[in-house]
């Protein structure tokens, strides 16, 4: 036999290597439970009955009908398309529809993220493990459009990744059109802009901190103009720049800064979430203490995403 026909091709590689063959695992584990399908959510009823009204009546409402306190009250439903992803979903496969999508995204928010590892680790496993101890919160999460957010984030993350472990710009060009559906996802586009802002004043912080001030302007220009674009495109909305006027009005609500409502609340150890979170953080920076490398400032921004 020839060795020509021993080779296999990489394209056979990745598809049957050992990360997808754990994540598909993960999704025919994940889709049929009814957990996952938001029925135990009180507020899954309320994007769901959204959803349906907006395919009902081929638009979107101007009032607040669901609300025992604010009822008849004006209303921007920004994140209308994810309400409407989840009532087509339900709509195909009831409850195990709804499941089915909150495993698919789960999925994607792994791949994405494995992706994103995978541009500074060699090892594939090691760049799975990674995305699964960073993510593994979000297996116990039900179909919402939050999970949009988590997906997004995850996204953000690759494109960054791509940008700066090979400097081209290509990547960058996925910035904009992410954001223009983002922004009709879920509210979390917000916290994306402020990770890709954020990122961008670390960079300068970086060459600044380096005595690089004269290369300062060439370095963020880059990522800063696709910030830019991608900060642009959360205008292709359907209410345009009230969209942020209401992400202002909810960041400006007392019960979001007193912590009333409990997923708006800040993290705090003494939870599941915030004691998962303070491990994989300090876990994060314990290796980055241990490295023969010293990261960027721009590199930490990356890798607490």
């Amino acid at each position: 036999m020839s060795l020509k026909n021993d080779v296999r091709k990489p394209s056979d590689v990745e598809l049957f290597d050992h990360p997808f063959v754990a994540i598909l695992s993960l999704f025919i584990y994940r889709a049929p439970a009814a957990t996952g399908s938001g029925i135990i959510d009180p507020d899954y009823y309320w994007h769901l009955s959204y959803g349906d009204w907006i395919l009902d009546n081929g638009r979107l409402p101007t009032a607040d009908f669901w609300s025992w306190t604010m009822e008849g009250k004006a209303y921007r439903l920004t994140q209308w398309l994810g309400e409407v992803v989840m009532a087509l979903a339900n709509r195909a496969g009831g409850e195990v529809g709804t499941s089915v999508l909150a495993a698919l995204l789960i999925c994607l928010t792994l791949t994405c993220s494995y992706r994103a590892a995978r541009c500074y680790l060699d090892n594939r496993l090691a760049a799975l493990a990674v995305a699964a101890g960073c993510n593994a919160i979000l297996v116990s999460l039900s179909c919402r459009p939050h999970q949009f957010t988590h997906l997004g984030l995850a996204c953000l993350t690759w494109i960054i990744a791509a940008y700066m472990t090979t400097g081209l710009r290509k990547p960058l060009y996925w910035i904009a059109p992410l954001f223009a559906l983002w922004v009709n996802l879920h509210g979390g586009y917000a916290v994306g802009l402020a990770y890709l802002w954020m990122l961008v004043g670390a960079i300068a912080a970086d060459n600044f901190v380096r005595n690089e001030c004269a290369g300062i302007l060439s370095s963020c220009a880059p990522l800063g103009w696709a910030a830019l674009a991608g900060t642009l495109a959360t205008l292709m909305n359907p209410y345009g720049w009230g969209a942020w006027q209401y992400a202002m009005e909810i960041a400006n609500l007392k019960s979001s800064s007193a912590g009333i409502v409990d997923e708006w609340a800040a993290t705090s150890i003494k939870g599941d979430v915030g004691f998962n979170f303070f491990i994989v953080t300090t876990t994060m920076f314990a290796c980055m203490i241990a490295s023969v490398k010293r990261p960027s400032s721009d590199q930490c921004c990356v890798r607490l995403r």
